[in-house]
């Protein structure tokens, strides 16, 4: 339902002896659940049900329970689908689970980003020989983020980008989100500051780096610019709120 992302829209229901979860895939007119996908969530004790019929039947399966619901994410409509009387109000314990790392997660974390750099450093490489050479082959900033996920790709446990990648030359690097189109986007050139964004999602952990570089002899006004963003990073690290 989300680029770039291995998550679904959905409704959720937990019971004391079941949980409930409310699909688009199974509404009307939609390709509905694999065999795999359906054994599994039986196995782990999850009914599942149309996205459309969550307020109809969650009624009936909640009434005259208290319900623990978190007003900061929950729609109004979910709010007042519970009575008043029977609210309890607070944040969700998924929040802080997510929170917080286990030793698993967090060498998961480490082992993606080192792939995920080589990639990168791949990328890098590959740019600076092309703006090298003199066959006068030219790589536009469409083509820099293909090539990105092309070598992204390759690493183990790599299963694609975790967002749509910001590869910007010369003045789009200034551009909030920027997202170069193919066939109208700029050409990278060694004069130029090249600034990429990009992110993977690795088995073990999902990556985001930006890194802002040259390719050839920045100018003082470029060495400048640069030199005032990394302070200003430097000083904000170093900042006590």
């Amino acid at each position: 339902d989300i680029e770039c992302n291995p998550v679904f829209f959905s409704y959720a229901a937990v019971l004391p002896d079941t949980a409930m979860l409310f699909l688009r895939a199974l509404d009307e007119g939609q390709p509905g659940l694999s065999e795999e996908l359906k054994q599994h969530l039986s196995d782990a004790g999850v009914v599942v049900r149309p996205y459309g019929q969550f307020f109809t039947d969650v009624k009936t399966s909640v009434a005259g329970r208290k319900v623990f619901i978190e007003p900061a994410s929950c729609s109004m409509a979910v709010f007042n689908s519970v009575p008043a009387d029977l609210r309890i109000k607070g944040t969700s314990p998924v929040e802080k689970f997510k929170a917080v790392k286990n030793e698993k997660e967090i060498e998961g974390l480490r082992q993606a980003s080192k792939r995920d750099s080589l990639a990168l450093c791949e990328l890098f490489t590959l740019i600076e020989e092309r703006l090298g050479s003199s066959d006068g082959e030219e790589l536009t900033e469409a083509a820099a983020a293909d090539l990105m996920a092309k070598l992204r790709l390759a690493q183990p446990l790599c299963v694609g980008d975790s967002f749509p990648t910001i590869s910007s030359a010369g003045p789009n690097s200034a551009v909030v989100h920027y997202r170069p189109e193919p066939g109208s986007c700029s050409k990278l050139d060694r004069g130029q500051i090249f600034l990429i964004d990009t992110g993977g999602q690795y088995k073990d952990g999902t990556t985001d780096i930006t890194r802002t570089v040259h390719f050839g002899s920045p100018t003082p006004e470029q060495r400048r610019l640069f030199t005032r963003v990394l302070q200003g990073h430097a000083g904000l690290a170093r900042a006590v709120f």
